[in-house]
């Protein structure tokens, strides 16, 4: 069975990767940021879950903005079990809003999570993986990563470089035994549109007009899509 390191595991894909990864037998190594904070309850029931179906899961504090956080969870999994054979680059954050209203410092925060973030996990990783000569990467990016959304410049941004890189990254490892791979989900219950960072220059937003409502609608549209799709999947 494999081992996998997952990224962004408190709530919505990351959460059910998890526990799928985990009941077909595998070894996971669950990661989130603030394991001790607004996550404990999380990574808690994560770890009840695994004592009581006897599960092989393990919850460790990582934040993909550090680098040496990343690189201590990677050798500690490898003091561990000696092998990582799949890593999931799934932790992110969704800004809602008009564009010209997001800071640069917002901005930098919203590519620095969902871009650089995977840009870190790789670099810590790739090196072990090549040495085994073999390994998965498997990229959550969403449908902005090819589609575009208004409200969600950044955002779709930040996806779009994502891709581009898993690409990249799958061509270069050509010949290593090691794959990389993008999954691109579409609405999906989470915790991204509740944590989304409003833009900080209210100023500059409301003189937009009628625009400035933009983000309270593209909430509305987005909330509906994941009713819809609940209904659909209820449907089948």
């Amino acid at each position: 069975m494999a081992v996998a390191m997952i990224t962004g595991t408190s709530s919505g894909i990351g959460r059910l990767v998890v526990e799928t990864l985990a009941r077909a037998g595998h070894t996971v190594y669950a990661t989130m940021r603030d394991r001790n904070g607004r996550n404990r309850d999380a990574g808690d029931a994560l770890l009840r879950l695994a004592s009581e179906h006897r599960l092989a899961i393990r919850v460790l504090e990582m934040d993909v903005q550090h680098e040496e956080a990343i690189e201590g969870v990677v050798d500690e999994i490898l003091r561990d079990t000696s092998r990582i054979d799949v890593v999931v680059n799934n932790a992110g954050l969704m800004s809602i809003g008009l564009a010209g209203g997001y800071t640069e410092a917002q901005v930098a925060y919203q590519l620095d999570v969902n871009f650089l973030g995977p840009v870190r996990v790789c670099r810590a990783v790739l090196p072990h993986l090549r040495a085994q000569r073999t390994g998965l990467l498997i990229h959550v990016t969403s449908v902005v990563g090819r589609m575009l959304f208004p409200g969600c410049a950044f955002y779709c941004a930040s996806k779009f470089a994502h891709e581009a890189y898993a690409e990249v990254l799958h061509y270069e490892l050509t010949g290593t035994g090691v794959e990389s791979v993008i999954v691109e989900p579409g609405p999906y219950p989470s915790r991204l549109l509740p944590n989304s960072p409003a833009p900080e220059d209210v100023q500059r937003v409301a003189g937009y007009g009628e625009m400035a409502g933009l983000r309270d609608r593209s909430s509305n549209i987005s909330r509906n899509s994941f009713l819809l799709r609940g209904l659909q999947t209820h449907r089948k």
